[in-house]
C-alpha cells in the first residue's frame, strides 16, 4: 500500500508503470491494463499537449510515440524478488509479465497464464502459461523460453533467509509449507506449495483459503525468474541492466542511478501490437516534483504531477486546465492508526499519552471527530471524494461467494456510512474525560512526526482552526494537538 497521499492530478495522460498484457486470446473481460495506458498516452496526447498530435490524426494509423519523465526517488537497485518499495514495483512492472493482469476497471485477465482453475476446496490453483514467451537479455537476445519451472526457481530464491527478500512474508504467509522453508524447519522445498507440473503447467497449494490469491500472484513475490540466470548472477541479480532477464513489453536498456534509466519496446514481444510507447526514458532530478509542471510546459517531459499549492492556477487557466487529466483512484489505501507504543522524547510526554491511547472512548473521540474530507482536501482539493474510501480493503480487490468483501456483513454498514459525527465524537469525549479523570493529565500532547518536505502535509497544519473546527472542538477543547515538527508556516 501507498504510505502517502500523492497529488490529485497529472498533466498527462499516461501513469509512470504501465504493464503490457492484453489476454486478448481469452480474456474474459475489457483491454489489458497496458492496452489501456498505451492507448490514453497515444489517443489522449491531443487533450494533453504532450505530443502535439491532433485529434484527426489519433484514429490514422498508429504511430510509436517516446515518452519521457523525471523523477527524484532514486532505488538502490532493481531486484523485484527483493524489494517492496513502489518505486521498484511500478518500474519493474514494466519488463515483468504476471501469470495475470488487470483491465482498466481493475478486473483480472490472463497474461502469461492463458487459464487457470480452482479446486472446489480453494486450496488448489492451476495455470496454464502461454507458450512461445521467451525471457530476452538487455541487448535483446533470447536466452531461454519462460516455463513453470521459472515460477518455482524465483520462489526457491525468495523463501531462501539468506537472500533478504522484504516481501517473502506476503509469499509465505499463503503458500503451503512456504514459511516452515524459509525458516528452516523444512529443507525439501518440494513440500513447498508450488510446483512445474509441465513446462506450462503450474500448480500452488494454499495453507487455507484465500479469495484473492488470483490477484495476489501479480505482485512481485510471484513474479518469475529463470533459475539459470539466478545462478549465473549469484548476488549481483537486479544491480543492472545486463543482470536482469526481461518477459514483458520493454528491456531495460539503461540503468544509471541518480542519472537516468533507459526502457526501449521489446520487437520480439508477445503482445507487441498492443504496444504503443516505443520508449521511455526516466531522467533524475532532485527538484522532479517542483520542476515538472514547468518542464511540461516546454514540452520537456510527457507528464508532470500538479501538486495541489499550485493547482488552482491550472484549474483557473484556460489552456493549461485543458491539458489535466483527474488520476483516478488507485488500488492501495492510505490510513492513519493510533500509536500503542510511544518512542519518542519524554517532552512530549510518551506515558501520559500511552494511558490515553489505550481507552477506547479517547479513540473514538478522535475517529469520529476526524473529517476526512477536509483533511484530503490538501492534496485532493477537486472531487475529494472520489479518493475517499471507509475500509483499508478497496472495493473489487475480493469477491465471497459474488459478493464483494467490503459490502460483506458487518462490515457493510462500515462501507457505506461516513465516521464523522460530530455528536458521536462529543459524547465518547464525554465518557473519556470521565474515565480517565485522575490517571490522565489533561492536555494531552498528541505527537504527528511527518516530513516537513511534504507540502501537502504541512498544509494540514495550516487547516487546524479553520477546515478542522469540528475536530478542534472535540479535541483541541481537552487535549493539545502538537505536532513532533512543527513547520513554521
Amino acid at each position: 500500500m501507498k504510505k502517502q497521499m500523492l497529488a490529485v492530478l497529472t498533466a498527462a495522460a499516461l501513469a509512470l508503470s504501465m504493464t503490457a498484457c492484453s489476454g486478448k486470446d481469452s480474456a474474459p473481460s475489457g483491454e489489458s491494463q497496458a492496452q489501456e495506458n498505451n492507448a490514453a498516452a497515444q489517443g489522449s496526447s491531443a487533450e494533453s499537449g504532450a505530443s502535439g498530435q491532433g485529434a484527426g490524426e489519433a484514429a490514422a494509423e498508429i504511430e510509436r510515440k517516446d515518452y519521457t519523465v523525471i523523477y527524484a526517488a532514486e532505488q538502490a537497485h532493481i531486484n523485484y524478488l527483493v524489494s517492496s518499495l513502489s518505486t521498484c514495483t511500478r518500474f519493474s512492472e514494466n519488463y515483468i509479465d504476471a501469470l495475470i493482469d488487470f483491465d482498466k476497471y481493475g478486473r483480472t485477465i490472463p497474461c502469461l497464464a492463458t487459464d487457470w482453475e480452482v479446486s472446489e476446496d480453494g486450496l488448489v490453483y492451476t495455470f496454464h502459461l502461454r507458450e512461445g514467451v521467451n525471457w530476452y537479455t538487455c541487448d535483446g537476445d533470447v536466452y531461454a523460453p519462460v516455463t513453470a519451472q521459472d515460477f518455482v526457481d524465483a520462489a526457491k530464491w525468495l523463501l531462501t533467509k539468506e537472500n533478504a527478500s522484504t516481501t517473502a512474508n506476503i509469499f509465505y504467509n499463503v503458500v503451503k509449507n512456504s514459511k516452515a522453508y524459509f525458516e528452516g524447519e523444512i529443507t525439501d522445498f518440494s513440500e513447498v506449495g508450488i510446483r512445474a507440473v509441465d513446462d506450462y503447467t503450474l500448480e500452488y497449494t494454499l495453507e487455507q483459503a484465500t479469495p484473492y490469491f488470483l490477484k495476489m500472484t501479480a505482485y512481485t513475490c510471484f513474479w518469475p525468474a529463470n533459475g539459470k540466470f539466478l545462478e549465473e548472477c549469484g548476488e549481483s541479480f537486479g544491480t543492472g541492466a545486463d543482470t536482469l532477464l526481461y518477459n514483458g513489453a520493454y528491456l531495460l536498456t539503461s540503468f544509471e542511478p541518480e542519472n537516468r534509466r533507459v526502457l526501449e519496446m521489446n520487437e520480439n514481444y508477445w503482445d507487441k501490437d498492443n504496444i504503443f510507447i516505443s520508449s521511455i526514458t526516466y531522467n533524475y532530478n532532485k527538484e522532479a516534483k517542483t520542476l515538472a509542471p514547468e518542464l511540461f510546459l516546454r514540452g520537456e517531459v510527457s507528464e508532470a504531477d500538479i501538486p495541489a499549492e499550485i493547482l488552482d492556477e491550472w484549474m483557473n487557466d484556460e489552456e493549461k486546465k485543458n491539458m489535466i487529466l483527474v488520476k483516478p483512484a488507485s488500488t492501495s489505501s492510505n490510513f492513519m492508526g493510533f500509536n500503542f507504543e510511544p518512542l519518542y522524547e519524554e517532552e512530549y510526554h510518551p506515558d501520559n499519552w500511552l494511558k490515553a491511547v489505550n481507552n477506547e472512548d479517547f479513540r473514538k473521540s478522535i475517529y469520529y471527530a476526524f473529517d476526512r474530507t477536509a483533511a484530503i482536501l490538501t492534496s485532493y482539493p477537486y472531487e475529494p471524494e472520489k479518493q475517499l474510501i471507509n475500509t483499508i480493503t478497496t472495493k473489487n480487490f475480493v469477491t465471497i461467494n459474488g459478493v464483494d468483501y467490503t459490502e460483506s456483513e458487518p462490515l457493510k454498514e462500515l462501507t457505506n456510512t461516513l465516521q464523522f459525527d460530530k455528536e458521536k465524537a462529543l459524547e465518547h469525549k464525554e465518557k473519556a474525560l470521565e474515565a480517565l479523570a485522575g490517571s490522565v493529565e489533561f492536555p494531552v500532547t498528541v505527537v504527528m512526526p511527518y516530513n516537513t518536505e511534504n507540502l501537502a502535509l504541512r498544509t494540514v497544519y495550516r487547516w487546524k482552526s479553520s477546515s478542522w473546527k469540528i475536530f478542534s472542538e472535540v479535541i483541541i477543547s481537552s487535549l493539545s494537538w502538537f505536532p513532533i515538527r512543527r513547520p513554521a508556516i
